[in-house]
Parts: structure tokens; sequence; C-alpha cells
């Protein structure tokens, strides 16, 4: 049901038509320099999900360096992440003015990728499985209590958490301790947390408009005015946008 995906096949025609390439939009360069340039320079206008100056703001400060660094903006650009201090602690860690400490040694890889937060509805479920042994279908549950702050059933699985971490590092005293502090964790940021899939599968969408707008402007600005015909603020953005960028329409 997007639109978006107009705008994609139609300049990707466009390209060919005038260009004689055919842009493979599944298999773009995963770092085009120019694309991440632009994405950090702000020039987001007309980008998939990306008009506003707030996330407009968000990627500049995250300057993406490739398609993956894409992937979390669409779950850290919401209320619940902004105003819990979560982007701000990503921001310093990425750039290295604070250290990304991890909560254990078995989950190191799980939340490694988000700077040993919890962003993602899947991180906790994984980190559930590994630590303490949840079945798929527990950590599933585990989600749904989250989500539903259900705090009979949180009060449940804590106990089944700590007593699952235990068993699966029986070799260290502290675990316990450690898995009902990060269950805290969990419980605080889960109420926080974005499907993961979601976030990828819009983030790619926002990487691959960013390089068409990027290395082939005049096609991509085109096919994306051409979608918004009739919608009259939208056309005028993008028309502003069209003009800043030095083409002429």
């Amino acid at each position: 049901g997007l639109r978006t995906m107009d705008v994609l096949r139609n300049s990707v025609d466009l390209i060919e038509s005038r260009h004689g390439v055919r842009i493979d939009i599944h298999n773009l360069p995963m770092d085009d320099v120019k694309t991440c340039q632009m994405l950090a320079d702000g020039f987001t206008k007309g980008v998939f999900q990306s008009d506003s100056s707030g996330i407009c703001k968000l990627i500049k400060e995250i300057a993406p360096k490739n398609m993956f660094d894409c992937v979390p903006i669409v779950a850290l650009y919401r209320p619940g992440p902004l105003e819990s201090g979560m982007v701000d602690t990503y921001l310093a860690c990425r750039h290295g003015r604070q250290e990304a400490k991890p909560f254990y040694p078995t989950i190191f890889k799980i939340t490694e990728d988000t700077y040993h937060q919890f962003l993602y509805q899947e991180q906790i479920m994984q980190a559930s499985q590994v630590l303490s042994g949840f079945s798929v279908g527990e950590a599933d549950e585990l989600r749904k209590a989250i989500g539903k702050k259900d705090a009979e059933k949180l009060a449940k699985l804590r106990a089944k958490f700590v007593a699952g971490a235990q068993k699966q590092n029986p070799s260290d005293p502290k675990v316990g301790e450690i898995a009902n502090d990060l269950y805290s964790k969990i419980e605080f940021f889960g109420r926080y947390c974005f499907n993961k899939a979601h976030s990828a599968a819009y983030g790619l969408i926002m990487y691959q408009t960013a390089y068409l707008k990027a290395n082939y402007p005049a096609e991509y600005m085109c096919c994306l005015l051409s979608t918004v015909i009739g919608k009259e603020d939208q056309f005028i953005s993008y028309l502003r946008e069209t003009k800043r960028m030095g083409i002429h329409v």
C-alpha cells in the first residue's frame, strides 16, 4: 500500500529510458558515498519517511555510513525512545562520547549493533532464549506481556527468567542478581521497543529512495512529484526541493 513503491518502479523505468541503465533496486551498493553524504548533510526531503525536520535532525546526528545505519532510525524516531533518553544514549555511544556497556557476555552479540540497548523486540526475545533458556513461545509470551503491561504475567516470567539464567550459567554465582536487574531493564525498555523486521524493511526503502535521489535526482524527483499531483502541500514542498537542487521544472 505504499505510494513509494510506484516512485521506485517508475524511477527505475525512467532512468533506463533516459540513460540506458537498468538499476537493480534490490542490489544497490550498501555504502554508496553520495547517498550517505546527502543523508548526513540533511537533504532528506522526498526520502521515504524522512520529510519532517525532527527525523532529518536525527539522520544528520546519526550520519549513516551505509544502509544498515538507516534501520535503527525508524525504531528510534518515536516518542518513547526520544522521551526516555534512549536516543541520546545511542548517539553518545555511536560517536564515542559514552562507553557502550554490555549486559552479560552471552548476549553481547544480540545488543552489540544497538550499543547494548534493547531497541528491538527481537533482541528481548533472543536474550531471553540465550540467557535464560526460554523457548521461542516463551520469548514471544514475554514480548506480549511487556506490550500489554501485564503485571501478573511479568512477575511470573521474571521468576522463570532468573531461574533460567541460573540454570544456564551455573558457574556464575552472580548471574541471578544480574538477570533480575536485566529483567527490570527489559521491562522498562521493552515498552519502547520496536519490531526489527519492520524497521529493516522501512530502513531499506529509506536507503533506496535516498540512493535514487542522490544519484539520479531529476528522474527521482520527477517520479516523486508525479505521485503527489493534487496533494498541494506535499507537491509544493517537493517542488521547492527540486528547485533547490538546481533542477528545472
